[in-house]
């Protein structure tokens, strides 16, 4: 009997407070490595605190780092948004959305209409034009008389009726078709590349070189040699593609539209001169970088930049006209969408039927009217299109292309009533 408590003394070693017994529940008031009651060995940690989880700081200090990252991320947003010098940044526009262009577009297929589309715009600035861009013959006359000028402004004294919107697949195919089925009233110039290439019918021509290249409808290539392209014997316009406007047209077959135009409707049709183009994009703002103003809205146009947003259907890149929105005049999309041939290339002035008049400061180039047969072979496409960016849709955007019997996939063109034939000259 004397040897139990000799061995429960021989046991004893402090090991912590304890409160109780895991096993019996027996009340543990002293420290022990064995419960005086069971003889339990006690693991020398408090019975009623449960084993801290193994991981357990790490995981609590990936809670903190998450929690002050994230306070750091919305001191940063809260800095942005409300910091005095960015609140004083001007807010970008949000230009209205499009109209449905259903609604009051032109008529794609019919030529007629031409003259009720025609908008008259005032007088007023286009651009500067630099003395050194100017041709010969005018460049040494503006500094025989302003020896120290270096720009002029260029200036529109008439009122410029120009077309609401581009000229559509439709009305191009009208046309054709035309000049097709009546070989008399082929074009002149057209006439011209029959004889020099030995073309026997007007039907050829037209079929050859002047059907936009997505409109041909080629012969099947049986009979046909393998390394020759099959010959065009016919072409066809999608109902659902009449509303586009026009590509694949040359600036010599603008010209010729134009001119079969002006004969069946009975008025002077022309393409514009850079500087009326211009000043129509400009909608009487001597200043406004696009036909909306001088803020550069990605979204305001067919660009590059806007293509494939969801709310928007595109149409084969270009869209139908009256799509996009207008300048003040209510001209359709002036910027984007399709670049448009212009009569002269880029910053060239014609000598016309008048010699420009010019005053003291600011240098008014007042009356400039291109000759009938510019013999330059570059010519200006205006408005940027569907595969440039917003920078290049500016309204004195402008691209020279070479030669004048090319054609592209994003240049088209609208017309202008001329405004020398309406006074006499």
């Amino acid at each position: 009997m004397a040897q139990g408590p000799m061995t429960a003394e021989a046991n004893l070693r402090p090991v912590g407070s304890r409160g109780g017994c895991p096993r019996c529940g027996a009340p543990i008031t002293g420290d022990y490595k064995f419960c005086p009651a069971c003889a339990f060995r006690l693991r020398g940690v408090d019975v009623e605190s449960p084993p801290p989880a193994s991981g357990s700081r790490w995981r609590t200090g990936f809670v903190v780092a998450t929690a002050a990252a994230v306070l750091l991320a919305a001191a940063v947003v809260g800095i942005l948004l409300f910091h005095p010098t960015w609140l004083a940044r001007p807010r970008p526009e949000t230009p209205p959305a499009p109209p449905e262009w259903r609604s009051y577009v032109s008529p794609a297929f019919d030529v007629a209409r031409l003259r009720d589309d025609l908008v008259e715009i005032g007088p007023g600035f286009a651009y500067q034009v630099p003395v050194d861009a100017l041709e010969d013959e005018m460049r040494e006359a503006v500094r025989a008389r302003f020896p120290d000028a270096v720009v002029l402004d260029a200036r529109i004294p008439y009122p410029l009726r120009i077309l609401r919107y581009e000229v559509t697949r439709g009305q191009y195919d009208e046309f054709l078709r035309d000049v097709y089925d009546h070989p008399e009233r082929l074009p002149r110039r057209w006439r011209e590349e029959m004889r020099a290439s030995g073309i026997a019918s007007p039907e050829e021509v037209v079929l050859r070189y002047h059907v936009p290249l997505a409109w041909q409808v080629k012969a099947e290539r049986r009979g046909t040699p393998s390394d020759a392209e099959p010959p065009v014997v016919g072409w066809n316009v999608l109902d659902a593609d009449r509303n586009l406007p026009v590509t694949h047209v040359s600036y010599y077959d603008a010209e010729a539209f134009c001119a079969w135009a002006s004969e069946r409707l009975g008025i002077p049709l022309r393409l514009p001169l850079t500087m009326e183009w211009v000043h129509a994009a400009r909608g009487g703002r001597a200043d406004a970088l696009w036909p909306w103003g001088d803020k550069p809205l990605v979204y305001a146009c067919n660009n590059l930049g806007s293509f494939g947003r969801p709310q928007f259907v595109h149409f084969r890149y270009s869209e139908p006209v009256g799509s996009w929105g207008t300048t003040p005049d209510g001209l359709f999309a002036m910027a984007g969408n399709v670049g448009e041939w212009t009569l002269d290339h880029a910053y060239a002035v014609q000598w016309g039927a008048e010699q420009a008049v010019m005053s003291q400061p600011p240098f008014l180039l007042w009356r400039a009217y291109a000759p009938a047969e510019m013999p330059a072979r570059v010519a200006a496409a205006c408005g940027g299109s569907w595969k440039v960016g917003i920078g290049d849709c500016q309204t004195e955007s402008r691209a020279n292309f070479e030669p004048r019997d090319a054609s592209h996939e994003d240049v088209g063109f609208r017309v202008v009533a001329d405004p020398a034939a309406d006074d006499g000259r």
